[in-house]
């Protein structure tokens, strides 16, 4: 199932980042708020991110990651990036190979 990735606001927070996601269609939406930490983020990418879109598309990236396995409503409403590889170990293996 194809779902609609929004984000619909960046915010600097320790670090990093904050990021308001909308996940869905009019009729069927889910909310998140997100932390990715920079330094985490280069980490797993192997790079340092050249402008905020890369940003943005690393926050994508997770959210196909985390729904090709799980729907949407069992993907928690708030979470910090990082946590993700604690519940998908090979996470961090496929970002970096497919980002």
């Amino acid at each position: 199932m194809e779902s609609s990735i929004h984000i619909l606001r960046r915010e600097p927070a320790p670090g990093g980042w904050r990021f308001f996601v909308e996940i869905g269609s009019v009729n069927d939406r889910a909310n998140y708020e997100v932390v990715l930490e920079r330094s985490f983020a280069e980490e797993v990418t192997g790079y340092r991110f050249r402008n905020e879109d890369d940003v943005e598309t690393f926050i994508k990236r997770s959210f196909l990651f985390l729904l090709e396995r799980e729907p949407k409503s069992a993907i928690l409403s708030s979470f910090n990036v990082r946590d993700i590889g604690g519940f998908f170990p090979e996470y961090a293996y496929i970002m970096k190979n497919e980002t």
